[in-house]
């Protein structure tokens, strides 16, 4: 399971704003709660074109993956 976690979001003025990392940090409680057995979480840079913007976005990203077996027939979460 691989998740992308865009580090920037559009206010109201349309500015593109970056998340920190010390707002980011409030969300890893989050995520430990859901994937208890563990997950790992790269930083990378992605990109997406913004129709309101009409414009390429690049931006700082983090990418959440969790590893999925299967045992007996039935699905588990696993780093």
């Amino acid at each position: 399971l691989r998740g992308f976690l865009g580090q920037t979001y559009v206010n109201e003025q349309g500015q593109i704003i970056q998340i920190t990392e010390t707002e980011f940090a409030t969300f890893i409680p989050s995520i430990v709660k859901a994937f208890p057995d563990g997950f790992t979480i790269f930083d990378a840079t992605g990109g997406y074109y913004d129709t309101t913007l009409q414009k390429t976005v690049i931006e700082r990203t983090k990418i959440l993956e969790v590893v999925v077996s299967q045992e007996n027939g039935k699905t588990s979460l696993q780093t």
